[in-house]
């Protein structure tokens, strides 16, 4: 009797020693890391820890200064950002960016560029019943799920989803979270959020930042006893414990 052979995951990401500096600044240094087809890794640090610069690197808003960047087995550091997006890495925002004068529909449309590719997006998203109402007229937490469709719609297998829930409340956060979580198994995502319960609640891997550096990659359930986490949150409630813990 013969076993098939499982086949481990593709690589999805790689990066090698990126470095991101404007002038004399170090925004990025020697940050190595990959990422696997439907890996689902958070992105944790302090604020000005990298993170953003590095979902703008990765995303081609700004060019590595220095190192090796691959998306798919493909050389990506010098593609800009317009075809990394057709070859399949989408983005979300800290500040929605959509169309606010155009409906649910419109934005979707322009994502995908088929009214027949929106269908499978508006039923996934639950957005059937918003579909006619202009974006500007829905509430936050509806319009961060609009996002998260939009970046969806695109066809995109990498998607850098920075803080999808900041300036959310409870319920939303939750909608917001369902709707990662229901991504499908083949979609990889990089996941930026100071709530580190919402994070290891989507998560298996964690990447730590600080001053540019990357200190920790561990799975989700050791963040918080790894000790370098510990020591760039030391004093801080991201790890859901007391300042005399």
């Amino acid at each position: 009797m013969t076993h098939a052979l499982k086949t481990a995951p593709r690589t999805v990401l790689d990066l090698e020693d990126i470095g991101r500096e404007y002038g004399g600044l170090r925004a990025l240094a020697q940050v190595s890391f990959s990422v696997a087809e439907g890996e689902r890794v958070g992105v944790i640090g302090p604020n000005g820890a990298g993170k953003s610069t590095l979902f703008r690197v990765i995303g081609g808003a700004e060019r590595a200064s220095h190192g090796t960047l691959a998306f798919a087995g493909h050389d990506i550091a010098r593609v800009p950002a317009r075809r990394r997006a057709r070859m399949g890495i989408g983005r979300t925002f800290q500040i929605t960016e959509l169309f606010g004068s155009l409906t649910v529909r419109e934005n979707l449309l322009l994502a995908a560029r088929a009214a027949d590719r929106i269908e499978p997006v508006v039923e996934r998203f639950g957005l059937a019943g918003q579909l006619d109402t202009p974006v500007s007229a829905l509430g936050y937490g509806q319009q961060r799920l609009v996002e998260l469709a939009v970046t969806f719609a695109t066809g995109a297998r990498l998607l850098l989803l920075d803080e999808p829930a900041a300036g959310l409340g409870a319920a939303e956060r939750v909608l917001i979270s369902e709707a990662i979580r229901d991504l499908p198994s083949d979609v990889t995502v990089l996941l930026i959020e100071h709530d580190i319960d919402l994070v290891l609640g989507l998560v298996r891997r964690v990447l730590c930042l600080a001053g540019g550096r990357l200190v920790a990659d561990c799975p989700a359930g050791e963040v918080r006893t790894n000790p370098a986490v510990r020591e760039v949150y030391l004093g801080e409630v991201h790890l859901g414990e007391s300042e005399s813990a």
